[in-house]
């Protein structure tokens, strides 16, 4: 993942952390890395065919922090 602020410029977090989740999964535990150049990566699999919501919360360090989601369908 690429973060940008709003004039589209890359952004720095000091740190991202996420979990997946269903209605019947509870939430997994993304654990984020930061690669050399400066993305930030997690692996994950969702166990079971069905609609899953990714949460995300980015901590930039200066006490900012913000937090989005995003549903996607994985088919089983």
């Amino acid at each position: 993942m690429q973060l940008e602020d709003a004039s589209g410029q890359p952004a720095t977090a000091d740190a991202i952390t996420g979990t997946l989740g269903t209605t019947t999964v509870a939430g997994v535990t993304l654990r984020f890395e930061r690669t050399r150049n400066g993305e930030w990566v997690a692996h994950s699999i969702a166990p079971v065919a069905g609609e899953w919501t990714v949460a995300l919360s980015v901590d930039f360090g200066t006490g900012a922090q913000y937090a989005t989601s995003a549903v996607y369908r994985v088919w089983g």
